[in-house]
């Protein structure tokens, strides 16, 4: 019989299986129900089974955006070996990195969703109809390899499949669409690098990828920048590329993206980011010139410690970039300058960036060689700055005159007279022998004193001095009317040549009249000169006196020089009454007669030790060259009887100068034995009288008087020696003080004493705090002084009048008092900015500075020192450099292309400077300019319902130099190229926060795109 057996198929592959049938009768028939049968043996062929040669894979939908959400599709049909599609077969699919399986239900980004990687695979059932699908979704733009297999790793066949997906457009208004510049200096070598990151949204705000090769950026400038390519990051949606340059400075750095279709797109600035990637400057370098140290010029300063030079570095590296910043970093050093004489101020940029500036200032005159370094190694350079010496300061140790020492002989020796002069800093002044003259007390006969030359050495003058007449000439010079001090010998002593027995000088005479035998005596005076009429000393040896006559026990005594010089007496005594001619010789020549030569012997003569024989000299002061003085002599014998006719005994003489003036000839009087004589002198003070009979030298009168005091005549104020002058050179305001030299003569060149309180020192100029002191004499008679000080600059004219008679000016007239250094804290001491409103095309403002010194006086030559600085952006404007605009007044100008309120300070060689009033300088934006990339409109994105929804257009307005421009809200318009229905476009108006920044709405009726 046939027994059917039927195989039910359980969905799971077996393959061919073998299988044994046990088989039991069941039948009504009880013989033979329950009866056994034999086993019988059943194959069962389950043809289910996949095969993976003939299964396929496949893309079923490709190219989808990358933007979390789009599907890409592959399937893969599974087939047994029949060729018939299979169904509940598992396949297992690959999941690549980046990409993501949507999951069993088939939603993307819900909890089920499989994230791909190396090794991840998913399984997969083939549906009824024998395809089993995979949809994958991804944010990141690229090609993936999908594998699919069957049967426990065998591959399907076409596998592995690719799958593509494309970049999501960016959206370019979202602010997650940005750039920024990493902030920091870089150096500008070409090799260094800022980067710029790039961060790209999709409209759904995803990170959109892909987009590297469209993404360009520009610097602004542009010479000697390199941009690199843009390179995607590890960051999805993030993006990177490098800047270097070979210049120094802030580099504006923009960045646009091409989009599909071509268009280039602004990506706007990370809210809080970075737009400027700023290079500085390598270390200098001296290649080329590239760094350099110059000098303003090469005339010279005074060496007044306040005159300068202005010494200039301009430090440059490799690239020729400023290396800006280092003024710290600069250094000099004076050569020889141990003594401290030369000081340099410390390094300051100046307003052009790399270039820096040092003022040298030294009170030693000469050339200076000032050499600059670069961190304490690099030698930039050495410049001489020179430096002269100032006025002649006579009250400087280094301005002082000497004479020679020693004798010269007349006719034949001069002597040398050495000055030297220095400015109040000791340095050497040249140049002044015309202004240099000596005074010599003291006839020089034939002789003459030069006028003075200037030696080989700097500041150092001489003049020689000759004279026919013997004895020592005081030696004074004067700088124009000046007296200059002696420094050591102040005289010329000139000695007489040999004894001229043919010279008028060269006499001798016999003292007159009687003189008792009874210890009187008479002198043989002996007068010896050399050929110009000098007194010639130390021959007393030389000379003998005889007589033919007898002189009893009497003697000629040996010559002894007595009184003025080469004036000789001997001692005659006699014990014989008579005449008695004598004759003199002078190593055994016979001397001329001079006078009388007869000693006349008389019983009871003079008795010069009578108590009766005395003189005296008048007392009080006479003037000299008018008044006179009378030397009164009585004689008397032993008994103190007068003794008449006795004048030609008589002799006065003095050792002190009596210029042109004499003493007389004695007469006698209408008394018996008193004797008169009269002293003149045109030369003041003391004059010391010495008077003999014959040869012996008489007493003063007890209560007598022996000096003849000659005083000065009135001032005579036509004499050039009476007038005044004021200290040479520069003082500093209220430290430093001028002296006011007055000196007063009479009409013979005696100087006047003791009119201190007559003099009055006085100027029309402002002196501010300071003022003119008292006259008072100083310790030269005749020289009176005041001093001078003044809080306010400038030159002050004085005027001396003595008595109300006014003084002549005989040399510097003006006191010059120079401003202090700057004083910050003086509240005339400010900056201030120009008001107003300046258009940020070809508009400025202006900074005004006023620098003053304590004092208030103002202070020039300081724009070199002051900088002013702004922590605002003026773009491609900028702060000029300071210049002078008068008397401590300076100016600089300041522009802008970035519109707005630029907030000015102002410093002095780094200090701050007091504002003033305004210190905002404010630009404003030019005209719309619709050419400028910041002058764009866009509208909002999405859909809105029609009827009650809107959409904003957002305008932003900006001039040429993309300011922002407010206040056009009035000339905008918008409008639609598609219909409205009853729907309009707003008015604009503007942003209260976001100058130039307008919007309107745009509602419709009608639904559709409007464009």
């Amino acid at each position: 019989m046939d027994v059917p057996v039927q195989a039910i198929d359980n969905l799971t592959v077996d393959g061919t299986r073998a299988a044994t049938l046990d088989l039991e009768v069941t039948s009504a028939d009880p013989e033979f129900d329950g009866l056994l049968l034999s086993p019988v043996q059943v194959s069962v062929t389950d043809n289910d089974q996949p095969i993976a040669e003939t299964s396929v894979l496949a893309v079923a939908q490709n190219g989808q955006l990358a933007n979390g959400s789009a599907l890409n599709a592959l399937t893969a049909s599974v087939k047994n070996a029949d060729g018939a599609l299979v169904g509940n077969a598992p396949v297992e699919f690959t999941i690549p990195t980046n990409t993501v399986w949507v999951g069993p239900d088939g939603i993307p980004s819900t909890p089920d969703d499989v994230v791909g990687g190396d090794g991840v695979t998913v399984s997969i059932v083939t549906a009824a109809s024998g395809i089993a699908e995979l949809k994958l979704f991804s944010t990141q733009v690229g090609t993936y390899d999908v594998a699919a297999t069957v049967n426990a790793g065998a591959a399907v066949s076409g596998s592995p499949q690719s799958i593509n997906f494309v970049r999501v457009p960016v959206n370019i208004v979202s602010p997650d669409t940005n750039y920024t510049v990493s902030g920091g200096n870089v150096v500008a070598n070409g090799t260094s690098t800022h980067s710029i990151t790039v961060n790209l949204r999709d409209g759904s705000g995803n990170p959109a990828t892909g987009w590297a090769g469209s993404l360009s950026a520009i610097s602004t400038p542009s010479a000697g920048v390199a941009v690199g390519e843009f390179a995607p990051t590890a960051t999805p949606g993030e993006y990177s590329a490098t800047v270097t340059s070979t210049s120094s400075g802030t580099k504006s750095i923009t960045v646009s993206l091409t989009d599909d279709a071509s268009a280039r797109h602004p990506i706007s600035l990370l809210v809080g980011g970075n737009s400027d990637a700023v290079f500085v400057a390598g270390p200098p370098v001296l290649t080329d010139g590239k760094s350099s140290v110059s000098i303003d010029d090469s005339n010279s300063r005074l060496a007044d410690g306040i005159a300068f030079h202005r010494i200039t570095v301009v430090l440059a590296d490799a690239n020729n970039n400023a290396v800006t910043g280092a003024a710290a970093r600069l250094s000099s050093s004076v050569a020889d300058n141990g003594n401290g004489a030369v000081v340099a101020t410390a390094f300051s940029e100046t307003a052009v960036p790399g270039t820096y500036q040092t003022l040298v200032r030294s009170t030693e005159a000469g050339p200076q060689a000032l050499t600059v370094v670069y961190d304490g190694t690099l030698t930039i350079g050495t410049v001489n700055a020179n430096f002269a010496a100032g006025a002649v300061d006579l009250g400087n140790a280094g301005s002082r005159f000497t004479v020679s020492s020693g004798g010269q002989p007349v006719a034949s020796g001069q002597h040398t007279i050495t000055v030297t002069l220095a400015d109040a800093n000791g340095n050497p002044v040249s140049n002044q022998s015309s202004s240099l003259n000596s005074v010599i007390s003291g006839s020089l006969g034939a002789g003459v004193a030069s006028g003075f030359v200037e030696t080989a050495t700097p500041g150092t003058y001489t003049a020689t001095v000759t004279s026919t007449i013997s004895g020592t000439k005081g030696v004074a010079v004067r700088l124009g009317v000046a007296a200059v001090t002696l420094g050591g010998n102040g005289s010329a002593v000139f000695t007489a040549g040999d004894v001229d027995l043919g010279n008028s000088s060269s006499t001798f005479t016999v003292s007159g009249g009687d003189v008792s035998v009874e210890g009187g005596e008479h002198g043989v005076t002996v007068r010896l000169a050399d050929e110009f009429g000098n007194p010639v000393s130390g021959r007393a040896a030389d000379l003998n006196a005889t007589t033919g006559d007898s002189l009893g026990s009497g003697s000629i005594a040996d010559f002894e020089e007595t009184g003025p010089a080469g004036t000789y007496t001997a001692k005659v005594t006699s014990t014989a009454s008579g005449n008695k001619t004598i004759a003199a010789t002078l190593g055994g020549d016979p001397i001329t007669l001079g006078g009388n030569n007869v000693a006349s012997f008389v019983a009871g003569g003079v008795d010069t030790d009578s108590i009766g024989t005395r003189y005296t000299v008048s007392s009080g002061d006479e003037t000299a060259g008018t008044g006179s003085h009378t030397v009164t002599v009585t004689l008397a014998d032993a008994n103190g009887n007068p003794v008449s006719n006795e004048a030609d005994g008589i002799l006065s003489t003095t050792l002190d100068d009596l210029g042109a003036g004499s003493i007389s000839t004695f007469t006698e009087t209408t008394t018996p034995g008193t004797y008169t004589g009269t002293i003149t002198s045109t030369v003041t003070g003391d004059k010391a009288i010495t008077t003999v009979f014959g040869a012996a030298k008489l007493t003063v009168l007890l209560d007598g008087n022996d000096t003849a005091t000659f005083i000065p005549a009135a001032v005579d104020l036509g004499n050039g020696l009476s007038g005044y002058f004021v200290s040479p050179g520069s003082q500093p305001v209220g430290t430093g003080q001028h002296t006011v030299t007055v000196r007063l003569a009479d009409g013979l060149n005696n100087p006047v004493s003791g009119l201190a309180t007559q003099l009055l020192v006085t100027t029309n100029d402002a002196l501010g705090t300071g003022g003119v002191s008292a006259v008072t004499e100083t310790a030269v008679p005749g020289t009176y002084e005041a001093t001078v000080t003044s809080s306010t600059a400038g030159m002050k004219s004085f005027v001396v009048t003595l008595g109300g008679d006014t003084v002549n000016l005989t040399g510097n007239g003006i006191a010059t008092f120079a401003s202090g250094g700057v004083d910050l804290t003086n509240p005339s001491s400010t900056y201030s900015v120009s008001g107003g409103d300046a258009p940020v095309s070809g508009g400025s403002h202006s900074i005004t500075v006023s620098l003053v010194d304590s004092y208030g006086n103002p202070v020039a030559a300081q724009a070199a020192l002051l900088d002013a600085a702004t922590p605002d952006n003026l773009g491609s404007g900028s702060i000029g450099a300071f210049v002078a605009t008068g008397p401590g007044t300076y100016a600089a100008t300041v522009t802008s292309s970035v519109s707005g309120d630029k907030t000015i300070g102002v410093t002095l060689n780094s200090s701050g400077v007091t504002l003033s009033g305004n210190g905002v300088a404010r630009f404003v934006a030019g005209g719309a300019d619709p050419t400028n990339d910041n002058t764009r409109f866009s509208v909002s994105t999405g859909s809105q319902v029609v009827g009650s929804g809107s959409h904003t257009i957002t305008v932003r307005l900006a001039d040429a130099d993309g300011n922002p421009v407010p206040g056009q809200a009035a000339g905008l318009a918008g409008s639609s190229s598609s219909a409205l229905g009853s729907g309009t476009v707003s008015d604009f108006t503007e942003s209260v926060t976001t100058p130039g920044t307008y919007t309107a709405t745009i509602t419709s009726t009608l639904s559709g795109p409007k464009r």
